[in-house]
């Protein structure tokens, strides 16, 4: 088996280089919606500009023929007649809104649209009954659930409906990928229009992992037996742990480098207690569990500078964490009454805190199942040096400034 996971991991390795390869010479990396970092919003990015596509009134100036080609080729439907009127956001009875509503003489059609976020309680029945009410005797009513990968809907949103029934799943992955593609085909001569439709196409492949197709073909083909199988799931389970033993030797060294810079008699640099083992060392287990969300799926990983103050029982606590909601590391401080472990704030001590508020240029991203603009770098040595003695630096300029501030902090706390 061991000579099968080396052969596969060379597989895998000479894809990647193949794919980095073909995004340089396209310059397909290149992605104005990544840059910007709104890739994943749903309103703003992909419901905005799938409905720019589909109103007949679009900047496109190409009428209904891309809604026509959604129509026939991602709804499936061809003998729909006369089009009626294509909505965004379209509010219903019950006080929802339906991502798209596109109606017809023979039907009135619901597009609800998910990325990343969750089903409401009784969204798809209630858009459901929606549709039923608005048909008339002439029309059909049809609801679609649009998802990175075609997923079926919670039973808490569907309640009774049936899939392929009552309602049909459609993926960005595969349906809106080709759609796209075929709206791209139509205006090959118009390079402008051309290029923002190949610029979506490129987010859709990259939310939705779709760049590493050859990869996944050729895998396919190297998998023919229970243990080739058992391979590869042995090393899917073991990835998260990999990224987090990754992590903690990450926040490790950064604590080694500060604690060579700083002056250790009066700093102190603690872990949260809930990452530790028994015996106080971290734990990747915990760390993994937490990023991949089975528990503490929102506790923030990192370690707290603390300073004493010179007032009995206040220690100035530094937090550096790696926030997982926002997918970057956040510099903060408090200050902490170390017997009842209650923060002692005023407005005083606010207006301090909003002065020092600082943004990290340390750019670093962790693994999650949500995340996957993943910092790979933190694996070569050099690179993994710079970032860390960069994140080390820009702690200690924080730190440096938040001392010119512990005279008047600690003025403040005697009042």
């Amino acid at each position: 088996m061991t000579a099968k996971i080396s052969e596969i991991i060379n597989e895998i390795k000479k894809n990647v280089l193949v794919t980095e390869q073909e995004e340089a010479v396209h310059g397909s990396h290149f992605n104005i919606f990544s840059i910007l970092q709104i890739e994943k919003k749903e309103v703003e990015t992909h419901s905005t500009f799938i409905y720019e596509l589909l109103s007949p009134h679009g900047s496109h100036r190409k009428k209904d023929l891309f809604l026509k080609l959604f129509i026939e080729n991602v709804l499936k439907l061809t003998d729909y007649g006369e089009i009626i009127r294509v909505s965004r956001e379209d509010p219903t009875t019950a006080n929802r809104r339906i991502d798209f509503v596109i109606e017809t003489k023979k039907f009135i059609i619901g597009v609800e649209m998910k990325i990343d976020a969750g089903d409401q309680y009784k969204q798809l029945s209630d858009y459901n009954e929606e549709l039923k009410k608005r048909k008339n005797h002439a029309q059909d009513s049809k609801l679609f659930y649009l998802t990175k990968f075609g997923d079926y809907a919670s039973d808490d949103s569907k309640k009774n409906l049936i899939a392929g029934t009552d309602y049909y799943t459609l993926s960005f992955r595969d349906d809106i990928d080709e759609w796209i593609d075929q709206c791209i085909q139509t205006v090959s001569n118009q390079q402008t229009l051309r290029e923002g439709l190949v610029q979506y196409k490129n987010l859709i492949h990259k939310i939705t992992d779709k760049r590493n197709k050859k990869m996944e073909d050729s895998l396919h083909k190297m998998v023919n037996s229970v243990n080739d199988i058992k391979a590869i799931d042995s090393i899917a389970k073991s990835y998260p742990l990999l990224w987090a033993k990754k992590e903690i030797d990450f926040w490790q060294t950064v604590k080694n480098k500060l604690l060579k810079a700083m002056n250790k008699n009066e700093y102190s640099i603690v872990y949260k207690e809930e990452f530790m083992k028994e015996d106080k060392s971290l734990c990747p287990f915990h760390l993994s569990n937490a990023r991949i969300g089975y528990s503490k799926a929102r506790v923030p990983f990192g370690f707290y500078i603390r300073r004493p103050l010179n007032i009995k029982n206040y220690i100035v606590e530094i937090e550096v964490v790696y926030d997982q909601k926002k997918h970057k590391i956040v510099i903060d401080f408090i200050i902490l009454n170390i017997n009842t472990e209650k923060q002692r704030t005023n407005d005083q001590i606010r207006k301090i805190q909003e002065e020092m508020k600082m943004s990290i240029s340390s750019k670093v991203r962790f693994y999650t199942l949500q995340e996957r603009q993943l910092t790979y770098e933190l694996f070569d040595e050099k690179e993994f040096d710079i970032l860390t003695t960069g994140l080390s630096k820009e702690i200690i300029s924080f730190t440096e400034h938040l001392e010119s501030h512990y005279e008047n902090i600690t003025n403040i706390l005697n009042k």
